[in-house]
């Protein structure tokens, strides 16, 4: 299902002649096909970058995520250049951020996680991280179930850092003991107006 169409302005660090459009696709837990496009592109995108800094998650952890939420695929000439991964429940023990900030329960099911986003290489100053951050942040709030929305990044990945903020995520602290002990900033969006504003 398309959620919206993206202009595209570069390719392979290049400007494209004429604008390309892209399309912002629902990826859900039945389309087992974008889901194993999404594994495929996951592996692209960290060739180049170092494990510290994109952590790809394992084909397990994906399935888990998918089966308890939903993910969004970039697609440019029928070939996903992005994707991002929201898990809405079921947040494993070792992965649940909202517990790592001591959220209560009640805090905790109002809670989303951004289990990770990725653009292709080739594709990169595009934008395409924030409109993806942005496009499932909109998601969320439409469904009005969700008053926040979680992710960890790298504090050494500076340009997912900067299009986390770009998105509106605070940084709420730093963890280390959950991806193989590499540092990360736990980063929180609120979708909502709360009680506690």
């Amino acid at each position: 299902m398309v959620i919206k169409t993206v202009i595209l302005r570069k390719e392979e660090n290049a400007e494209l002649e004429n604008q390309a459009s892209a399309t912002i696709d629902l990826i859900t837990y039945d389309n087992k096909k974008a889901i194993n496009e999404l594994l495929h592109l996951q592996d692209i995108v960290s060739v180049d970058v170092e494990e510290n800094i994109f952590h790809t998650s394992p084909k397990e952890f994906v399935d888990l995520y998918f089966r308890n939420g939903w993910g969004l695929g970039c697609y440019y000439q029928n070939r996903m250049i992005g994707y991002i991964m929201i898990q809405l429940t079921n947040h494993h023990e070792i992965e649940n951020y909202p517990k790592l900030i001591n959220f209560d329960s009640e805090k905790i099911a109002e809670t989303a996680c951004h289990r990770g986003v990725g653009v292709h290489p080739d594709y990169r100053g595009n934008h395409l991280q924030v409109i993806l951050q942005d496009t499932a942040a909109d998601l969320l709030r439409k469904s009005e179930s969700y008053k926040y929305l979680m992710c960890t990044v790298s504090p050494e990945n500076t340009v997912s850092r900067n299009n986390i903020f770009t998105s509106g995520y605070v940084c709420l602290g730093h963890i280390d003991h959950i991806y193989r002990n590499y540092p990360r900033d736990l980063r929180l969006l609120t979708l909502s107006a709360t009680d506690d504003e």
